[in-house]
C-alpha cells in the first residue's frame, strides 16, 4: 500500500460517521438539520448521484428487458411468418371472394416474358386490382377477338361456301348421274362452250338438237328428199324438239307459218329437219367426269369436270363408261390425262326424263 492508499484509507468515513450522515439525512427530511445548509449540500450530491445512478440501471434493466422480450416476440413472429402466405390485415388476407391470380402471372423484372411490358404498364393503378394481370388478361382477350374476326382464307382468296351442295358427288350414284348428263355435252366438242340457259339463243339449242340426234340417235335419220342430188340428213320432228325438252328443259318456238323454227336455220318439211351435219359434230368427242361440286345458291352446284378422250370413237349408249371409276376410264379410252377442264352450274330437276338435272350454265377449255 503507497501514501496515496493511506491517505485514502484515512479519509474514509468511519461507522459512526455514516450513521450520523443518516440520521442527519433523516432530520433535514423533517426540517431539522443540525448542520448548516452549506455544510450538507456535498453529502446530498452524492446523495444524487446514487439516485441517478440507481434510476439509470432500473432504466437499464427496463431497457434490457424490453430487447429480451422484443427478441422473444420477433422469433414467434419469425415463426408464425413461417406457416402463413402474409402479414396483412385480415381485410386483405381474405380472399374468399376475391379472383384467384393466374398461375403463370408475369413476374417483373424477368427480361424473358412476354407480359412484362403489359405489367410495367399498370404498376401505379389507382383501382388496387393488381392491374398487371387486369392488362394482360384484357390484351389476351381482345387478340383473341381479333384473331377470330380473320378470315380463313389468305386475303384475296374467295372462301369457299360453307353451305353443302344441292349435288353431292361423293355418293358414287350421284357422281355417275352427273358423269352421264355432263358427257351430253362435253361428247358435243366445243359447241356448247358459253351456253347459260338465260342467254342461250334458238340457234344454239337446235345446233345442240342437230348434233345430239347423229351422235345418240343415228338409227332415226334418214337420206333427205333431194338425195342423192343433194346430200342431207334428217329426223322427224319430234325427235328434234324432244332433245332439247330432255337435256336442256326448253322448247324450240315455231314461226307462223311452221315451216320455220324461230330463230334458227333450221326448217320442217314434211315432218322432217334438215339436220345440217355439214356443221355440227356427228361423232362423240369426250366424256365428262366430275371431281368437285360446291354451292352456287339457289339450290345450284357449280361442278367442275375433266373431259377424256381417246381420238377414236366410242359407243355412247354403252353405261359401264359413265359407271366405271376414273382409273378404269382411263383404261378403256387409252389415256392417262385428260384433254380438257370444265365448270357447269347444275341444278336437279326431276321431271320424268332421263336427264334429272337442268343446266343454267356450261363451259370446257376447248
Amino acid at each position: 500500500m503507497n501514501q496515496s492508499d493511506t491517505d485514502r484509507a484515512d479519509s474514509s468515513p468511519s461507522v459512526e460517521e455514516v450513521r450520523a450522515a443518516l440520521a442527519q439525512k433523516a432530520s433535514a427530511a423533517q426540517g431539522t438539520a443540525p448542520y448548516p445548509v452549506a455544510v450538507a449540500q456535498p453529502k446530498q450530491r452524492r446523495v444524487s448521484g446514487a439516485l441517478v445512478a440507481g434510476v439509470v440501471a432500473l432504466l437499464a434493466l427496463v431497457l434490457v428487458g424490453g430487447l429480451i422480450f422484443l427478441r422473444s416476440a420477433g422469433q414467434t413472429d419469425s415463426g408464425v411468418a413461417a406457416g402463413s402466405t402474409s402479414l396483412m390485415p385480415s381485410s386483405q388476407t381474405d380472399t374468399s371472394s376475391e379472383p384467384s391470380l393466374p398461375s403463370a402471372a408475369p413476374v417483373l423484372g424477368d427480361g424473358s416474358s412476354s407480359e412484362l411490358e403489359h405489367t410495367q404498364d399498370s404498376v401505379g393503378s389507382s383501382d388496387g386490382t393488381g392491374g398487371a394481370d387486369v392488362s394482360s388478361s384484357e390484351d389476351a382477350e381482345s387478340q383473341a377477338a381479333s384473331s377470330s374476326q380473320e378470315p380463313s382464307s389468305e386475303k384475296g382468296q374467295p372462301e369457299a361456301s360453307s353451305t353443302p351442295p344441292s349435288i353431292d358427288i361423293a355418293n358414287v350414284d350421284t357422281l355417275h348421274a352427273v358423269n352421264i348428263f355432263l358427257s351430253n355435252f362435253s361428247e358435243k366438242g366445243s359447241l356448247m362452250n358459253g351456253y347459260t340457259y338465260e342467254g342461250a339463243s334458238n340457234q344454239l339449242v337446235g345446233d345442240f338438237s342437230a348434233s345430239h340426234t347423229h351422235i345418240n340417235n343415228p338409227y332415226n335419220i334418214s337420206y333427205g328428199p333431194a338425195y342423192p342430188t343433194v346430200i342431207s340428213y334428217e329426223t322427224p320432228d319430234e325427235i328434234f324438239l324432244r332433245y332439247p325438252r330432255v337435256f336442256l328443259k326448253r322448247d324450240l318456238p315455231r314461226e307462223e307459218d311452221g315451216m320455220r323454227f324461230e330463230g334458227t336455220d333450221y326448217g320442217s318439211f314434211e315432218g322432217h329437219v334438215d339436220l345440217h351435219s355439214n356443221r355440227v359434230p356427228t361423232e362423240p368427242l369426250g366424256i365428262a367426269y366430275a371431281t368437285s361440286s360446291e354451292d352456287a345458291g339457289e339450290g345450284r352446284s357449280r361442278i367442275t369436270f375433266d373431259v377424256y378422250y381417246g381420238g377414236t370413237s366410242y359407243d355412247v349408249e354403252d353405261m359401264s363408261y359413265y359407271n366405271c371409276t376414273l382409273e378404269e376410264l382411263k383404261s378403256r379410252l387409252g389415256v392417262s390425262q385428260p384433254i380438257a377442264t370444265g365448270v357447269a352450274v347444275v341444278e336437279p330437276y326431276e321431271d320424268g326424263t332421263i336427264a334429272p338435272f337442268l343446266l343454267w350454265s356450261y363451259e370446257s377449255t376447248r
